[in-house]
């Protein structure tokens, strides 16, 4: 009995023991992790520019609805309908040459409730243009009614504005945007008394495209593609010792 009883007291003594050594590995561990965060402050640092977009891009379909009856007919008032479309971009200051024209195809429509038993498809063709002249796209793509007075079946897709000098304009802002993150944590850590010293470590955020004077971001980054000014915006994340 003595035997087992001091068995059983070891095994309990060592279980108590090694719980001790835990506890005790945490709690030094816990405080380490506690004293490096009160040495250092980390925050997020923004700058921005405005920009003006230098290229464009815009495609304008063209369609003629038709049966298996009429696609002979259809394929020939398509060819009369590129013609017309070709000629608005010509008469608008482009060279034909710089279109670009997909082939004609033949998509079927399909109706939840359909009239008839006769087929219906749809011929599509696309004419699109890529161009510096920001403005004169602009002023195109607001004028399309033309097309639609000559008898084109039109459906414009909204112009695309692009600006070809974000990765200059992204490494001109980082500097700007790591100050901008020390003057924030020097507004946190003042207020606890202290003071901010050597920088740790930083990083580049995502870059935001946005509209002029637009506050719209996303944590992934974003491009807006609809407006010809536009914002750029950096990030950079830094943290900071505190003296």
């Amino acid at each position: 009995m003595n035997k087992e009883n001091n068995s059983q007291m070891f095994k309990s003594s060592f279980v108590i023991g090694v719980a001790i050594l835990l506890s005790a590995i945490i709690g030094a561990y816990a405080f380490y992790s506690i004293k490096a965060m009160d040495d250092s402050v980390s925050v997020t640092g923004s700058a921005r520019k405005s920009v003006v977009a230098d290229q464009a891009k815009w495609s304008v379909n063209f369609m003629r609805p038709v049966t298996l009856d009429t696609v002979k007919d259809g394929y020939s008032r398509m060819d009369e309908d590129l013609k017309i479309v070709k000629a608005f971009f010509v008469k608008n200051g482009f060279n034909e040459a710089d279109l670009k024209i997909t082939p004609v195809l033949m998509n079927e429509v399909y109706e939840s409730n359909p009239s008839s038993s006769v087929k219906k498809y749809n011929l599509n063709q696309t004419i699109s243009i890529s161009s510096n002249d920001v403005k004169l796209v602009d002023v195109m793509s607001k004028n399309i009614k033309d097309l639609v007075f000559a008898g084109v079946v039109v459906s414009p897709q909204n112009p695309e504005y692009y600006f070809s000098g974000l990765q200059e304009i992204k490494v001109s802002l980082l500097p700007e945007a790591l100050k901008d993150a020390k003057a924030r944590a020097d507004a946190i850590v003042k207020l606890a008394g202290s003071s901010v010293g050597k920088i740790k470590s930083a990083g580049a955020g995502v870059v935001q495209v946005m509209t002029s004077g637009s506050n719209d971001v996303s944590d992934y980054g974003s491009y807006d593609t609809s407006t010809i000014d536009k914002d750029v915006m950096v990030t950079v994340k830094a943290s900071f010792q505190i003296k």
